[in-house]
């Protein structure tokens, strides 16, 4: 018997249809609890996901704030989940929407920089 993977993560409807906030003490519906209770079981337990997950965007009718965005998704690169080269093999971000394809663009302009932030992408002062 197999058992049913997910390929879908729809935020507006699966987690919440207004997100906000950055921490648990922010809000029930902050990035750090999606964070952890959507995104970072694909990594600790990734034989229940297919590989892309898709992730809705626009079904979140209140869209995005960066600082959202960053805490799940630039997080995951901050916590060795994910690096930008791997990111589309792991998610597929759908924004089918108005505007919503911004918000995949500063999704990935997010783990680009949390990237850059890592020590070992850092240049030491007076090397050289």
């Amino acid at each position: 018997m197999t058992t049913a993977t997910i390929d879908t993560i729809d935020i507006g409807k699966e987690f919440a249809i207004n997100p906000r906030g950055v921490r648990h003490e922010d809000s029930d519906v902050s990035a750090q609890r999606f964070r952890e209770e959507f995104l970072e079981p694909i990594f600790t337990s990734p034989e229940k996901y297919s590989r892309p997950v898709k992730i809705v965007l626009h079904n979140a009718v209140g869209g995005f704030g960066a600082s959202f965005l960053d805490e799940a998704f630039g997080e995951l690169v901050r916590k060795k989940f994910i690096t930008p080269a791997n990111f589309d093999d792991t998610f597929e971000l759908v924004a089918d929407r108005g505007g919503f394809w911004l918000f995949a663009r500063m999704i990935r302009t997010l783990v680009a920089e949390a990237a850059q932030e890592q020590p070992e992408n850092q240049q030491r002062v007076g090397a050289g």
